[in-house]
Parts: structure tokens; C-alpha cells; sequence
């Protein structure tokens, strides 16, 4: 029971890790981590980075 536990949280906090590296909400993550453990850390490594990209402008060269 208890290895059960300390596996559990092992996997939300990594799946909470993968989540917040692609700029997705750390304790939600977690919780379904925890909840869900391998579903929810499959579904975090395929998730979209949402970070925001910076349109860079270049000028025309005078």
C-alpha cells in the first residue's frame, strides 16, 4: 500500500514537471497525475509547448 502511494506521487510530480516545462498549470497537473499517473503523463508528452512564440520584424536593409 504504501509502495503504491510513493509511486503514485513520484508520477504526478513528474508528470507535474513535464507540464510545467510546456508552461501548463504545475498543481493541476499533478493532481491528475496523481489521479491518473501513466494516462496523464502520456497525455503531458504529447500536449503542445504553449509557450508564446516572438514574431521577430526584420527591416529592409537601408
Amino acid at each position: 500500500m504504501n509502495y503504491l502511494l510513493i509511486f503514485e506521487i513520484i508520477i504526478g510530480l513528474f508528470t507535474a514537471y513535464k507540464a510545467k516545462e510546456k508552461n501548463y498549470s504545475f498543481i493541476l497537473w499533478f493532481i491528475l497525475g496523481f489521479i491518473f499517473s501513466l494516462i496523464a503523463l502520456t497525455i503531458v508528452c504529447f500536449l503542445p509547448n504553449r509557450r508564446k512564440k516572438f514574431n521577430v520584424i526584420q527591416h529592409p536593409s537601408k
